[in-house]
């Protein structure tokens, strides 16, 4: 089994990583930062399993392409993707500025657009798959100082709300906080080992 964690350099991302890992999934740490990726992947292997780091930027369209397809054309096949990559932002309507959003909105939005695109047809091309969006309790509610990242998380739940295809099953999961691993309730962390687990082993 394959998959794929965005953000995965640290924190929660490298936790998700290391749990698919643990499940029996070969797992791709991708982060925008290649050695932080990579220091996920050798911790990953020093403890018996098997991992992969990838230097990828979700917020870059051919990025994601070419990375997804260095690993198809690795594995054949990606069971699973996690869109764990985010950003955050402390500001109001006020000191929020169009280049902040848009930075925002790049990573939180677009990148979940960019890599669930690039992972969809070998999905559908296998007839299974499973994407789970990792999003942000700021999607949800309003958070003083917090205007930018309320709405970039609240769109970027679009996929979970509209679907992908009709042999790919979608995912959300909420954190209370970004890079809390603590508050990545237990509950979450075992869905994704099951998700790993229905995967079909099959080649």
């Amino acid at each position: 089994r394959i998959a794929i964690v965005t953000g995965a350099g640290s924190g929660i991302g490298a936790a998700i990583a290391e749990c698919v890992a643990a499940a029996g999934a070969v797992a791709w740490a991708t982060d925008r930062d290649g050695a932080a990726a990579e220091a996920t992947a050798r911790r990953i292997r020093d403890a018996g399993h098997r991992a992969e780091a990838l230097a990828l930027d979700v917020g870059d369209e051919a990025s994601c392409v070419a990375g997804v397809g260095r690993v198809v054309s690795a594995h054949g096949r990606c069971d699973v993707l996690v869109n764990n990559a985010g950003i955050g932002h402390v500001g109001t309507a006020l000191t929020t500025t169009p280049g902040d959003l848009e930075r925002l909105w790049r990573v939180n939005v677009l990148g979940v657009l960019h890599m669930s695109r690039a992972v969809l047809p070998a999905m559908i091309a296998r007839g299974s798959g499973s994407i789970v969006n990792i999003a942000s309790i700021a999607g949800l509610m309003a958070i003083p100082g917090a205007a930018g990242v309320l709405v970039s998380r609240l769109a970027g739940r679009w996929t979970d709300r509209v679907g992908a295809a009709p042999v790919v099953r979608v995912a959300l999961l909420l954190r209370a906080a970004v890079g809390r691993i603590d508050l990545l309730a237990e509950q979450c962390l075992r869905f994704l080992r099951q998700v790993v687990l229905e995967c079909r082993a099959d080649p």
